[in-house]
């Protein structure tokens, strides 16, 4: 049973894919019961203890390294101005959507990547260069949303349904984390962490009860609190996920509760609640 090629693809022939499928089931399957019965406890892999040496992997990790992320800082550009527009250094209107903070973030956390396999002092000192100008628009009190710094400050935490603020800020603690385990350089943790600091003093049992939009807070978090030990990272991310679909929070805010997504494949599907997967317990 072999492979072909069809448009420069290769094909591996059906049977194959699903006897394989089916092994990996049946070893899934014996590895659960195995694990009842030991009581053991389930660890992701992290990325730093794997390295890929294959020809097929390996070749397009290094070409993301000399390529790859260089063309991605590039096109980020303006949205790293913002960064320089929110610190008062330059002077302009935001030149992003309200998610564009993110996008300079997830590109820091995949150089980080990047680094860890290949480390590439050019594309490192750039990365730090990139940092100093994220940390230098953080206010005072932790928050970081260039969108709302440059535009209204007093705007800040208003619309979560439809604003980034807590999904920006989910992938800058992703990217503080990965490149804080890379390089070992705590100042983008560390203003991470301020963040952090300064949402969990908002939001919260007996704080503020509600949820972003756009879920990615809560996986951060929980990453913030593995490298940090902080259990407060853990505990908000708990009370993100625990908050949607609270249906004490829907009767005061006076939303039905449902059994299915009303607006599903329909040109309302965007709308809240059911869009942020906040309509179910």
């Amino acid at each position: 049973m072999g492979t072909y090629k069809r448009n420069n693809l290769i094909y591996i022939p059906h049977v194959f894919i699903f006897l394989f499928m089916v092994s990996c089931s049946e070893s899934v399957s014996d590895n659960k019961e195995r694990d009842k019965v030991n009581n053991a406890i389930l660890e992701e892999v992290s990325y730093l203890d794997v390295e890929l040496t294959d020809n097929f992997w390996k070749p397009k990790i290094e070409q993301n390294l000399k390529v790859g992320i260089w063309h991605a800082l590039g096109q980020l550009e303006r949205d790293i101005i913002n960064f320089d527009i929110a610190a008062g250094i330059a002077k302009g209107e935001p030149t992003n959507s309200q998610a564009g903070d993110s996008d300079v973030y997830k590109t820091i956390q995949g150089a980080a990547y990047s680094l860890h396999h290949s480390p590439d002092e050019t594309l490192e000192s750039t990365i730090d260069s990139i940092i100093d100008r994220i940390v230098a628009a953080q206010h005072p009190d932790g928050y970081l949303f260039t969108y709302w710094t440059i535009k209204d400050p007093s705007k800040r935490w208003t619309d979560l349904d439809r604003n980034h603020e807590l999904y920006c800020a989910g992938h800058m603690f992703e990217a503080a984390v990965a490149y804080y385990e890379v390089t070992g350089k705590r100042k983008f943790l560390d203003a991470a962490m301020r963040f952090a600091d300064h949402i969990d003093s908002i939001f919260g049992p007996q704080k503020r009860l509600e949820v972003p939009g756009h879920e990615e807070i809560e996986l951060a978090l929980y990453k913030l609190y593995k490298v940090t030990g902080e259990k407060k990272y853990l505990d908000l991310s708990t009370f993100f996920v625990d908050e949607r679909g609270d249906y004490k929070r829907m009767l005061v805010e006076k939303i039905t509760l449902l059994d299915h997504d009303p607006n599903a494949n329909t040109p309302h599907r965007w709308r809240p609640p059911s869009y942020k997967q906040d309509h179910l317990l």
